[in-house]
């Protein structure tokens, strides 16, 4: 009981200091505004200044969207920890950039008329077939998830594949397009795309906070 206690207060004290550095961060930037006028842009049904608008459609989304990029990587991160049984478990080590990466650089040689939503789709797509095959490569011979074979089928899957991704972007001169997509940034994101994106983030956190029960079992002591 205490235990459950602590837990809900330490996440309601996190959600509040998540919420005030959320708004300091509407205030401050390359051109601070006043307290009511970063109220004013919140509540009023129409901007009316050029700050209020700053503030509405460009400092919110950002906000939004980074709030919800940095949870989407921390529930990410804690269910692949829990799940391989090992808290270094990263992105990298499941193969999941390497896989994004080659995916990627097949889209931008072969299909660069696809658009950003379609070429994130099919990165998508990359990272979930290479964390699929290592996972089968750790469970081929166990009935469970062997940790040690993970890391070590992931090693061998993900270095051969950013081998493939360097290669083909020596090759046909990608390294500048594929920086873009690598680096990333909230400079560009806006209204439209949070609200193509933002829905299936806060579906996949939900999915998370349901799945966390089942998974912190095996997590180890």
């Amino acid at each position: 009981m205490k235990t459950t206690t602590k837990t809900w207060l330490i996440l309601g004290l996190s959600v509040g200091v998540l919420l005030i550095v959320m708004l300091l961060s509407l205030r401050f930037g390359a051109d601070q505004v006043r307290t009511a006028t970063v109220w004013q842009a919140l509540t009023a049904s129409k901007t009316t200044t050029l700050n209020q608008q700053i503030i509405r459609h460009i400092r919110v989304p950002r906000v939004l969207g980074a709030a919800l990029i940095g949870a989407a990587l921390a529930g990410s991160g804690a269910l692949m920890q829990a799940v391989t049984r090992n808290p270094l478990a990263d992105s990298g080590l499941l193969g999941i950039n390497a896989g994004a990466g080659l995916m990627l650089t097949l889209c931008l040689a072969f299909w660069p008329h696809f658009s950003t939503l379609q070429t994130t789709g099919w990165a998508v797509v990359g990272a979930a077939v290479s964390a699929g095959l290592i996972f089968m490569i750790s469970t081929a011979r166990h009935v469970q998830l062997d940790p040690t074979i993970l890391v070590l089928a992931g090693i061998a899957i993900s270095s051969l594949l950013t081998a493939i991704s360097e290669g083909l972007a020596l090759v046909l001169q990608l390294k500048q397009d594929l920086a873009f997509w690598y680096f990333g940034g909230l400079g560009a994101v806006s209204w439209s795309q949070l609200n193509l994106l933002g829905p299936g983030l806060v579906v996949g956190l939900l999915l998370t906070l349901l799945l966390a029960p089942p998974v912190k079992p095996r997590l180890p002591d």
